[in-house]
């Protein structure tokens, strides 16, 4: 038998959050969740569109504000979206115009809910890997609960975390790669994947914490595989020539850290490949 749009976006919802039972009309959890058109937003109407002003506040300078609308909406004369959400930075002013019976449902984030929201700010949400998940989902609840966001909040919320997740797992492997190319170089450091990828010490810190490393523990162990591959390859390897190639200043050092590693010095494992050979 086939399913209902209803049953079919249940089954995205427990696919995409690992849930064993979502409930489509919404998680309730004890959220402290506000709408964006309180004392904090200016309307200014006319005849055939509303446009409104954000008054920022220092109460919510680390905050974003989330916005879905069914209706065109046109944010700082840039972006427009329809059938769609957006997040938008709360310490940035901007300028939002709705055409006509607006239907909208909008909530604040505060950005340490969401590891590196930024990453997804200013984004139609249908750009996103998850956004038409997230669409979909809002586009049922508006219809079920209008503007009560308490009821939604917890879905949009994990939705957008798998969201910043799945790019932080991409960006890994893409930061895996940088320092495979460059691990030789004697003076790789964090700073240099800060600004080569243009983010913060403590994101990437992080990403690389929720992938079992260090940005040490990782160079230390391509640099020893690197050594590894050239003394196999080398018919009469230099050791120390093949330590400073990899990226090594200190031989000594290289040399603890290849037998922590190996559970063998630099000879052992010529030997052991001399044998093999």
């Amino acid at each position: 038998m086939k399913k209902n749009f209803n049953e079919n976006l249940k089954d995205d919802l427990q696919y995409a959050l690992g849930f064993n039972n979502v409930n489509v009309q919404g998680i309730i959890n004890n959220y402290d969740v506000s709408q964006i058109n309180h004392n904090e937003f200016t309307l200014i109407t006319s005849d055939q569109c509303i446009t409104g002003q954000m008054n920022n506040s220092k109460a919510l300078a680390n905050c974003s504000y989330f916005i879905y609308s069914k209706n065109i909406l046109t944010i700082n004369k840039e972006i427009t979206i329809r059938n769609n959400a957006i997040i938008i930075p709360a310490d940035t002013p901007f300028e939002l115009k709705w055409c006509s019976n607006r239907k909208s449902i909008s909530f604040i984030i505060p950005n340490n809910e969401i590891l590196n929201i930024s990453k997804i700010q200013m984004i139609p949400m249908s750009n996103l890997k998850f956004g038409d998940l997230v669409n979909q989902f809002l586009s049922l609840a508006y219809s079920f609960y209008g503007n009560d966001m308490a009821n939604i909040y917890d879905v949009v919320i994990n939705l957008l975390k798998k969201e910043v997740g799945s790019e932080q797992k991409e960006l890994f492997i893409e930061i895996v790669e940088y320092i495979d190319a460059n691990f030789h170089e004697p003076n790789l450091s964090l700073q240099d994947l800060c600004e080569h990828f243009h983010i913060s010490k403590r994101t990437i810190q992080s990403i690389f914490s929720k992938n079992g490393y260090t940005f040490k523990q990782l160079l230390i162990k391509k640099r020893n595989f690197g050594i590894q591959n050239g003394i196999k390859t080398s018919k009469n390897p230099n050791i120390k020539k093949i330590v400073y190639n990899n990226g090594y200043h200190n031989y000594s050092s290289a040399l603890n850290n290849f037998k922590n590693q190996f559970n063998l010095t630099f000879s052992e494992y010529k030997n052991s490949v001399s044998k093999d050979n």
